[in-house]
């Protein structure tokens, strides 16, 4: 049995030394001592009024130009719009065929595990001419007319309350 205390470990790490005080704002602004304490030179101040700084021009990226903005807004979103009106022509307008409501009934629902084969199965069914869907019933926005492929859709046919057990 060891009654002794504990060794007392000594200090290892070198004695401080003083750290140097940064420079002042007022050394530095007035350009005598770097962040690094060497002599800086002073900026030579303009003689005449027409030595001036230069202004930044129009094409600077601070200043703001209302023609690049809408040109650059008018890039990114023509695609979105463009889609979503492809969509809104196709499958909610009545023009190109009749709208078909998330009410309406369907000829199809495969139901499936998950990692089964879905997105194969809906493949196939869409080179057969079927318009359906991957996990997905909205067709207003979706082209899932004929109907989908899900995992999920089971749970339309589970019982709304738990049968009791026997």
């Amino acid at each position: 049995l060891n009654l002794r205390p504990p060794p007392r470990h000594r200090n290892l790490s070198p004695p401080l030394t003083p750290v140097p005080s940064p420079p002042t704002l007022t050394s530095i602004t007035m350009g005598k001592v770097s962040r690094r304490g060497k002599n800086v030179s002073t900026p030579p101040i303009p003689s005449n009024p027409t030595d001036s700084p230069p202004t930044p021009s129009p094409s600077s990226p601070t200043s703001f130009n209302p023609t690049t903005t809408l040109l650059l807004t008018f890039l990114i979103a023509s695609p979105l719009i463009l889609y979503y009106s492809y969509l809104y022509l196709h499958l909610q307008s009545n023009l190109l065929r009749p709208t078909v409501l998330q009410s309406d009934p369907r000829q199809l629902l495969v139901i499936g595990t998950q990692s089964s084969g879905s997105t194969e199965m809906v493949s196939n069914l869409n080179k057969l001419g079927l318009e359906v869907g991957h996990e997905d019933q909205e067709s207003l926005w979706s082209f899932t007319r004929d109907g989908t492929v899900s995992w999920i859709h089971i749970l339309r046919f589970l019982p709304s309350s738990p049968t009791p057990p026997p």
